[in-house]
């Protein structure tokens, strides 16, 4: 099984032999004729193998008739196994995938695309945590393999390691340096880190590479979303939604933009399909969620939280799913989230800014400072670090230490309308009113539709006049 750069000659076949006839069928989709004499565990996992090559339904129930007869005349083979395995998983049987790919490993722990096939069943399933431990595991062993990297790079990008996903990213264009795959992989998470830029280089390429993958359209328009051009992007993805009809992923994507430019009632049609979620994936529900919440629809958000929690166990899932208790001022049902989150995701600065928001809701400042000043000095975002400060002024305890606190908060990030609006209030507090009257103006010049900002601004007039 190991990957090994380097050249290999491929032996001649031997005169009269049947098999490459064989394999130079099936290698263009076709299931080759095999005469009842010929059939031997060999020669019958050949038909199988043309499932690698095509999408044919009808050959893949064609295969599962030889791979079972396989299983019977050789029970100590992976081979029959795995192929199984990959036949269940390109159906989304994955019980039944994991249950072949378990049995192949079982006999031999060295199959490592069992293992990959178990891996990609946990993204897809939403374990990613448990993909993460798989790949970072093989790729340790399998340092070459393009399908390992790439299946690494996607498991640490879905538990939002942006930094552990583009290293393996690079390996793989060391590899390949015009990987399509991988180009897309990079755009997502420069988008992810907000990095615009160097997003938009990289569809710069896949567009000059005319790449058409599905993938391509999402990442596109998302990066046309973030740089506020919402018609861009809803023309993007109706260019997906024409090249891929049935695409879930589009659909959901489409929907959220609807959602986004206020065609609300367009948004829900899509992403609750003939009126459930049964199918809705994690970006729908997600969106679903943010809706039911402005719409303070707490039942239909309660609702999509419990799918959502179901199907999906990424941080951004977690995140929206504590946002339904935490705005619903549900401390208790919200620390809960919070906890799992940051136990599963200790090194996460968005996993420890929601415990930590729970915990000062709480009043457990203690506990909320002692993982504050663990993280404030590890933080290299500036942006995290003004939220991190600004919590740490909610966790201090004289007006001094808050004041410090809030304007380390603005040194680290000017537009910070929370750190904006508490330090108005604490110069109020402390009878500075004009101090507190510059700070409550810049905080309207940045959200001047925010309700909080405009009855502050209103008070603190009163108090100057």
């Amino acid at each position: 099984y190991p990957v090994v750069m380097g050249d290999m000659s491929i032996p001649a076949a031997p005169l009269g032999s049947f098999y490459p006839g064989l394999f130079s069928e099936i290698k263009t989709g076709k299931v080759p004729e095999i005469n009842q004499a010929d059939i031997s565990f060999i020669s019958g996992l050949i038909v199988p193998m043309a499932v690698l090559y095509t999408d044919d339904d009808t050959i893949e129930l064609l295969s599962l008739d030889y791979i079972n007869q396989a299983v019977q005349m050789n029970e100590k083979s992976v081979l029959p196994l795995y192929l199984r395995g990959y036949i269940n998983e390109r159906n989304g049987r994955y019980d039944e995938a994991l249950a072949d790919y378990s049995a192949a490993l079982e006999l031999d722990p060295s199959c490592y695309p069992a293992e990959i096939g178990t891996a990609h069943i946990y993204i897809r399933t939403g374990q990613h945590n448990a993909a993460v431990e798989i790949m970072d595991m093989l790729s340790a062993q399998y340092p070459y393999s393009i399908d390992i990297l790439t299946t690494a790079a996607e498991a640490r990008f879905l538990i939002s390691d942006y930094n552990g996903a583009l290293d393996y990213t690079s390996e793989v264009l060391r590899i390949a340096p015009d990987d399509p795959a991988i180009l897309l992989l990079r755009a997502k998470i420069f988008l992810e880190q907000e990095n615009i830029q160097q997003a938009g280089r990289l569809i710069e390429v896949l567009q000059r590479m005319k790449s058409e993958e599905i993938d391509f359209y999402l990442v596109k328009s998302e990066m046309e979303r973030a740089g506020g051009d919402n018609l861009s992007a809803l023309n993007t993805l109706e260019k997906g939604r024409k090249k891929y009809p049935d695409n879930k992923e589009i659909e959901e994507a489409f929907g959220a933009i609807l959602m986004v430019t206020g065609r609300r009632d367009e948004a829900r049609e899509i992403l609750t399909g003939d009126g459930g979620t049964e199918d809705t994936g994690a970006q729908g529900l997600i969106v679903l969620i943010e809706d039911a919440i402005e719409m303070q629809d707490w039942k239909a958000a309660e609702e999509y939280a419990g799918r959502l929690s179901e199907a999906d166990d990424s941080l951004k899932s977690g995140a929206a799913i504590w946002q339904v208790w935490y705005r619903q001022d549900d401390f208790a049902a919200a620390l809960v989230v919070a906890e799992s989150l940051y136990e599963k995701y200790p090194d996460s600065t968005d996993s420890a800014i929601i415990y930590i928001r729970t915990l000062l809701s709480m009043n457990r400042r203690l506990q909320a400072e002692r993982i504050l000043d663990k993280k404030i000095p590890l933080e290299k975002d500036a942006e995290k670090r003004s939220e991190l400060y600004y919590l740490k002024s909610r966790a201090d305890d004289t007006e001094e230490t808050q004041l410090q606190s809030l304007r380390s908060a603005l040194f680290e990030n000017l537009q910070n309308i929370e750190a904006l609006i508490s330090i108005s209030i604490l110069y109020t507090e402390m009878g500075d009113v004009r101090k507190a009257y510059r700070y409550i103006k810049q905080a309207a010049a940045i959200d001047s539709e925010n309700e909080e900002i405009k009855i502050r601004m209103a008070e603190i007039e009163g108090l100057l006049q």
